[in-house]
């Protein structure tokens, strides 16, 4: 598989550096190709996203880590499992956290997973907007 970065100019995508160009110039002309974009997730933007967590996480007497754990679940970022204990029939459910690194989501799945935290902060936790607003209109998220 060929790995090389291209930016969209107008409704075209050109390589977007050297290395790029010399990966694209070995593309068969006049083939079929299929692409999968990827939209590299911004170090800005996630940063932002722990600073939220840790300006949440005074407000509310907890872990920044717990925030972010808190988000996971609330946006749904996780899958569960059903584990039978040796001694009873019953069991229990254990929750697998989804991670949220660079190489597990890009940059549009990072920004309505961003979206969906304010939002969860601001309406189910009832932070105030107006304790956000610095930190969110200061940092407007992605800019790379």
């Amino acid at each position: 598989m060929t790995r090389f970065f291209v930016k969209r100019v107008h409704n075209e995508l050109v390589p977007a550096d050297e290395e790029s160009v010399e990966e694209m110039d070995k593309l068969p002309h006049g083939k079929l190709l299929e692409v999968t974009v990827k939209y590299r997730r911004s170090n800005p933007h996630s940063s932002l996203y722990w600073m939220l967590c840790k300006r949440l996480a005074r407000s509310m007497g907890m872990n920044h880590e717990r925030v972010s754990d808190r988000f996971k679940i609330e946006t749904g970022r996780y899958t569960q499992e059903h584990i039978h204990d040796i001694d009873s029939e019953a069991g229990h459910w254990v929750l697998h956290l989804d991670s949220i690194a660079f190489s597990k989501m890009d940059q549009s799945e990072f920004n309505d997973f961003f979206r969906n935290c304010v939002e969860i902060a601001t309406t189910k936790w009832e932070i105030p907007y107006e304790s956000l607003a610095d930190l969110l209109e200061e940092n407007h998220g992605p800019n790379e």
